[in-house]
C-alpha cells in the first residue's frame, strides 16, 4: 500500500498558499487602481488650482486692476459715488481687497457693469449688492462690495508622488 497522506498534505499546504498568494494578487491590483484613479484626480485638481491661480492677481497687478474695474464703470455710463479701498483681509492662502463701491445709473448700466466684471482677465467678485431707486427718472443707486484678491504665498506645484515599486 502506498502512504500519499504527505504528499495530500504538501498539496493542501500549496493550495492553501496559492490562495494566500491569489488574495495579496488582487488587493494589489486593487490597490493599483484605487492609485491610478487617486492620481488623476490629483492632477485634475492640480490643473485646476493652477488655474485659479492664474486668475488672482499679482500684488503689482491690483492698481491696474482697480483702474479697469472703474474704466468699466465709466464706459457703461455709470457715476461713482463712492469708490473706496479698504483695508485688505488676510486669509490662509490669499489676501482679500475689498474696494466699497457707491454707482448710479439704469438697471441695464449696471447690469452691463457687473457683467464687464465678469470679463476681467483676473479673479473679482462681487458681493452685498443692494439697488435702491433714487428721484432721477430711471436711475438706480447701487451699493456693493467688489473685491479682488492675490496670492499672500506663492502655492508651489504639486507634483504626484512616486509609486511604491518595492517589494514588500
Amino acid at each position: 500500500m502506498i502512504d500519499t497522506y504527505p504528499e495530500l498534505q504538501a498539496l493542501a499546504q500549496l493550495k492553501t498558499e496559492k490562495s494566500k498568494l491569489k488574495n495579496i494578487l488582487i488587493n494589489q491590483n486593487l490597490q493599483t487602481q484605487h492609485y491610478t484613479e487617486a492620481l488623476a484626480e490629483l492632477i485634475e485638481i492640480e490643473v485646476q488650482l493652477n488655474s485659479l491661480i492664474k486668475a488672482i492677481p499679482a500684488q503689482d497687478e491690483l492698481n491696474d486692476q482697480l483702474i479697469e474695474i472703474s474704466k468699466i464703470g465709466v464706459e457703461q455710463g455709470l457715476k461713482f459715488e463712492l469708490f473706496k479701498p479698504m483695508p485688505a483681509i488676510n486669509q490662509e492662502l490669499f489676501t482679500e481687497h475689498p474696494i466699497s463701491i457707491k454707482i448710479i445709473g439704469s438697471y441695464a448700466e449696471i447690469c452691463l457693469f457687473a457683467s464687464g466684471l465678469s470679463t476681467l482677465p483676473r479673479l473679482v467678485t462681487l458681493s452685498e449688492i443692494n439697488l435702491e431707486s433714487v428721484n432721477i427718472k430711471g436711475k438706480l443707486i447701487m451699493t456693493g462690495i467688489i473685491s479682488s484678491y492675490n496670492e499672500k504665498n506663492p502655492i508651489r506645484s504639486i507634483s504626484p508622488p512616486e509609486p511604491n515599486t518595492s517589494e514588500q
